[in-house]
């Protein structure tokens, strides 16, 4: 059996919760072990994670922003059922349109070797500017 893992970005404490479903239970880890703060189910945005590392083994997960090779930023999308990776470049819409002509793999979010997490869409908001 394979380990289910979320995170889920909570708002008042500004951090995130490590959920993961470990042999058919719910495990959560919290990112800061000396929080006070009980987990509520009032956690917001939950993002799952791709099952895939980035080049220096950190983990990948929807709404973290990627470095890909010839410096071009990148944002982890869950839609049709998989991962893609959102040229920051890109608006949304142009980005809709194109997982319905290139669903066959194209924009897929690929193996995680020669890509690097560099931040992610709530605590690196500087980052979708770019």
């Amino acid at each position: 059996m394979r380990d289910i893992k979320f995170r889920a970005w909570d708002k008042e404490e500004k951090g995130f919760h490590y959920i993961i479903l470990y042999e058919g239970t719910w495990r959560i880890d919290m990112i800061d072990p000396n929080q006070s703060k009980g987990i509520t189910y009032g956690l917001d945005e939950w993002k799952q994670f791709t099952g895939l590392k980035d080049k220096n083994g950190k983990e990948i997960y929807e709404g973290d922003i990627l470095e890909c090779p010839v410096s071009r930023k990148v944002m982890v999308i869950w839609r049709k059922g998989a991962f893609f990776e959102r040229d920051l470049k890109d608006s949304m819409e142009k980005f809709e349109e194109d997982i319905y002509d290139y669903y066959e793999g194209q924009i897929r979010l690929m193996d995680g070797e020669d890509r690097e997490v560099i931040g992610n869409i709530y605590e690196n908001q500087e980052l979708l500017e770019s």
